[in-house]
């Protein structure tokens, strides 16, 4: 796993694929004047029809959508944030993406709007101080709530009100100062917000905008950042893993999760050489340790991978099923692995894994063959023979009856051809 500490110079192809394609699936033809059609299987809009709208062709759009490595112009990200309904928002990180936070002029920060240097140079960006007479002014609008916030959204100054209906944001320790972090732990920010799930989807969104305009802070990556798999079998990988882990404060502290938090807050508090390689590490063992947490420290662990490898005889034959997934395996091969009989090892993996040992072996199967159709180097006996199967058509009936398609439907339902006079396929 690396984690992915900064956005690359170029930009972000792939994120900004993602965002097109989300964008493109929650729009209604009747949303943009176009009318409905019949047979429609896709979610929202057609590619074919977003680059209609757009004015350009739909293989250079799905080239878009798929996160090749093309450099789209200023006037491109305009079209398509108009053919996609897009907020002003949205179409700046739609920039952020397509060029990186130095925008397409080359300058940190884009248009300088963010009030920082973009990256916060070699020993981070100077510590935020607020004018005496903006603190008098704050203070002067009370009983109205008032707070200012960071660059990093931190709470730098409230007044009494503010402080009523948020938090003493006073009396907390500095690094958790921060709204973000209050909207996403603290009890109260679900009082003070009635709809809190909207409130806390949009703030969320529009940090994801300001933390795209400074990729190599620490701070930043401290407070959010993501992880990429890298492997083919990404989709199984990730579906096997439980959708939320939650560890309270007081469960975790004096354990080797806390230390690690402990180490992090001291790194990120420090200015000491090598601070941005010290916290990506602490990051990535962070998210080990919470995995850890869930199947060791978590008592009600829930059936998945993580349950299955917590379990010495399931994690033998996990083990060899991920290392030899070409092995024609029986449950009696998988038992006999395990140590047990065919019918306590069948019933054990059930408990554990939450599915039969073969239905695993399928999925796990399935998952290999999917990411090897989509990159279309192999033929349909290579795919079968590497997986297991003892024949493509042996294969393919497998294939069609876990998804409801050929196998060459899927790579042609998925993919687009890179000859240009090919049309995008939806």
């Amino acid at each position: 796993m690396t984690m992915l500490s900064h956005m690359a110079e170029s930009g972000d192809p792939a994120a900004l694929g993602q965002l097109l394609r989300s964008r493109r699936e929650r729009l209604r033809p009747a949303d943009v004047g176009l009318p409905p059609g019949s047979r429609r299987r896709a979610a929202g809009l057609r590619r074919e029809e977003v680059a209609l709208l757009a004015n350009m062709s739909a293989t250079y759009y799905t080239f878009l959508e798929q996160g090749r490595k093309v450099r789209p112009s200023p006037q491109v990200l305009d079209a398509l944030a108009s053919a996609l309904r897009m907020s002003a928002a949205e179409r700046r990180y739609l920039e952020v993406l397509a060029y990186g936070p130095r925008g397409p002029g080359g300058l940190a920060g884009g248009d300088g709007r963010d009030g920082g240097d973009g990256h916060g140079g070699k020993d981070g960006p100077p510590p935020e101080q607020v004018d005496r007479r903006v603190l008098d002014l704050i203070d002067r609008l009370d009983p109205y709530p008032t707070y200012l916030k960071g660059r990093r959204w931190d709470v730098l100054a409230a007044n009494a009100a503010a402080r009523e209906l948020f938090t003493d944001w006073d009396a907390l320790p500095g690094r958790e100062r921060n709204l973000v972090s209050w909207m996403f732990t603290s009890a109260r920010a679900r009082e003070v917000h009635l709809d809190w799930e909207a409130e806390a989807r949009g703030m969320l969104g529009r940090f994801r905008l300001v933390a795209a305009r400074h990729p190599n802070d620490p701070d930043f990556v401290a407070l959010g950042g993501s992880f990429s798999i890298e492997s083919v079998n990404a989709p199984l990988l990730l579906a096997l893993l439980p959708d939320a882990i939650h560890i309270a404060a007081s469960a975790g502290r004096g354990t080797r999760f806390g230390r690690v938090i402990e180490l992090l807050s001291e790194e990120c508090a420090a200015n000491y050489p090598g601070k941005e390689l010290i916290i990506q590490r602490l990051l990535e063992t962070l998210l080990v340790e919470a995995l850890r947490w869930d199947i060791i420290g978590n008592n009600a662990a829930s059936a998945g991978l993580l349950n299955g490898l917590r379990d010495p005889a399931m994690a033998r034959v996990l083990r060899a099923i991920h290392e030899n997934v070409r092995a024609r395996w029986t449950v009696a091969d998988l038992a006999g692995i395990a140590g047990m009989s065919r019918s306590g090892f069948a019933g054990r993996f059930n408990g554990v894994l939450g599915c039969a040992p073969i239905e695993y072996l399928a999925r796990w199967r399935i998952a290999i063959a999917k990411q090897a159709l989509l990159n279309g180097a192999k033929s349909l006996d290579r795919i079968a023979d590497e997986i297991g199967y003892e024949s493509a058509s042996a294969f393919s009936t497998a294939f069609s009856k876990r998804l409801g398609c050929s196998p060459g439907r899927f790579a042609r339902r998925h993919t687009v051809s890179a000859n240009p006079g090919m049309p995008a396929i939806s």
